[in-house]
């Protein structure tokens, strides 16, 4: 053996070592990193937890609340679909020098309006953005109108964000008619106002807006929102709904909103064609064997 063959196996030798010591520093990192993590989240349960205690709940309790529904109407998306959307909602949500707070997803009925907004309150609700969500919905009478709006987000910022509790509980306290109040007063008493005493972003989810029953109603509503993100620099709204006219007339001319529309029905775009093909081999692989699949998804 030549002695460059030798010096070759030895360089080996010390790379291999030098290669298991970086894994070993990189899990010994990592493990200080999750052990970091577990502290700084028990600190906040913590501060959460004292924060709420010295909180009048009752003044809380008093706002009048339209309890979360979805959740045992509408699922996630399923896992590996909706990548490009989601994608494009995600870097929306964390552009803060966009100057566009608003997101509209439009579409028809069915499309998976929806789920995808299932799929972005998980997302946001892992990182500390989610503020609170508002399922509008037909076949409920108090989910169908704006008059427990306001106080229903309120709730939702003290359930997702304790440290604004008291402020909220401060504004009701102050504002003890405040739900007799125009819905524009009452978004700033109970929502812009306590936004200021936090610095990250905040995003608020709201579905199905086209299902409030009155248009006066809708008009009102999105003219409070667009309002409402002019006038705090940390809050972001998501909106889904159907064609509509009374959302289209305000949301249309603003510059402020970024809009997603007949985007998720429609099988042209490749992304949608790939869903097909999740959903197919997810449902049907017990069923079906890959061949007979693949068939399905050509005919889709």
């Amino acid at each position: 053996m030549s002695i460059s063959a030798l010096t070759g196996i030895g360089k080996v030798k010390v790379d291999a070592g030098a290669i298991s010591k970086f894994n070993r520093d990189i899990e010994d990192a990592h493990r200080q990193f999750m052990e970091a993590m577990i502290v700084f989240i028990a600190s906040r349960v913590q501060v959460n937890k004292a924060i709420l205690a010295n909180v009048d709940k009752s003044a809380i309790l008093q706002l009048p609340l339209v309890p979360f529904v979805a959740s045992s109407v509408h699922n996630p998306c399923l896992q590996g679909t909706r990548r490009a959307v989601l994608e494009t909602i995600s870097r929306w949500a964390e552009d803060d020098m966009s100057g566009k707070p608003i997101f509209w997803v439009c579409d028809i009925a069915g499309s998976g309006k929806s789920t995808v907004a299932m799929s972005a309150m998980e997302m946001w609700r892992a990182d500390g953005t989610l503020g609170g969500q508002f399922f509008f919905s037909m076949s409920n009478s108090e989910a169908s109108t704006t008059e427990k709006f306001c106080s229903t987000m309120a709730r939702e910022l003290v359930h997702h964000i304790p440290e604004l509790a008291p402020h909220i509980t401060e504004a009701v306290t102050q504002n003890p008619a405040i739900m007799r109040s125009p819905l524009s007063e009452q978004f700033r008493t109970l929502i812009t106002r306590p936004l200021r005493h936090r610095r990250r972003r905040v995003v608020l989810v709201i579905d199905a807006i086209d299902e409030c029953k009155s248009g006066t109603q809708r008009k009102d509503l999105l003219e409070t929102l667009a309002t409402a993100t002019r006038e705090s620099r940390n809050l972001k709204i998501f909106i889904t709904s159907r064609p509509d006219s009374a959302i289209e007339a305000v949301l249309r001319p603003l510059s402020i909103k970024e809009k997603l529309e007949d985007r998720l029905h429609n099988i042209e775009h490749s992304d949608n064609i790939g869903d097909i093909g999740v959903y197919v081999h997810n449902s049907l692989y017990e069923i079906l064997p890959e061949e007979k699949r693949q068939g399905l998804i050509k005919k889709g």
